[in-house]
């Protein structure tokens, strides 16, 4: 079900009413099939974000065709969830989540969880309350699944992501730290 919400300023609206002032509209909504060029370009924008701080790790430019077929594959999965943010027809955000089951073993007790994967909205429509309709979104279905908690990580260098997150309640819960082995010789073991 598609539902309307609130966009910067503006009042919550529903169905197809345009907003009171004559402004656009935001529905945060299920990706359909013909959403995925947007998807594909929206990807990409965050995609360039991480390459510019971690050559080493990330692509520069994703394989479009590649990456048409991962969202489809993430469509057809009942774990993901995908959803966009619609304004006025043209999609301008988007957020991935994965619902997470683990059972409990000698470490750790059962969990049913949310993870965000990714979430990006176009910079022309950043800091007007769309990345966080699409959090309060991917919550509310994940919540309704039975999970309990939803997870997000983000690079250090990713201060907006920090900010973002923390402001909507999320909090640290640990911390993964990384050596370089450059200094090494010969093959890679693994």
């Amino acid at each position: 079900m598609d539902r309307a919400c609130k966009f910067g300023h503006l009042a919550a609206i529903s169905g197809n009413k345009p907003c009171p002032s004559g402004g656009c509209r935001l529905k945060v909504r299920h990706f359909k099939e013909s959403d995925t060029l947007a998807l594909v370009r929206l990807n990409q924008q965050v995609q360039t974000l991480h390459a510019e701080a971690h050559p080493e790790v990330f692509l520069a430019v994703l394989d479009q065709e590649a990456a048409w077929s991962f969202f489809d594959k993430l469509r057809s999965n009942p774990h993901h969830l995908l959803l966009v943010a619609d304004v006025s027809g043209e999609i301008v955000g988007y957020i991935w989540c994965e619902e997470r089951l683990g059972n409990q073993d000698v470490h750790l007790k059962a969990s049913h969880s949310g993870y965000i994967h990714h979430i990006s909205v176009d910079p022309d429509h950043q800091r007007r309350g769309i990345g966080k309709a699409l959090v309060e979104r991917a919550v509310s279905e994940l919540g309704a699944r039975g999970a309990k908690s939803i997870k997000v990580d983000y690079w250090s260098f990713n201060e907006r992501a920090r900010t973002f997150f923390w402001n909507l309640g999320f909090a640290p819960v640990g911390e993964i730290a990384c050596k370089p082995l450059s200094d090494r010789t010969g093959p890679d073991p693994s």
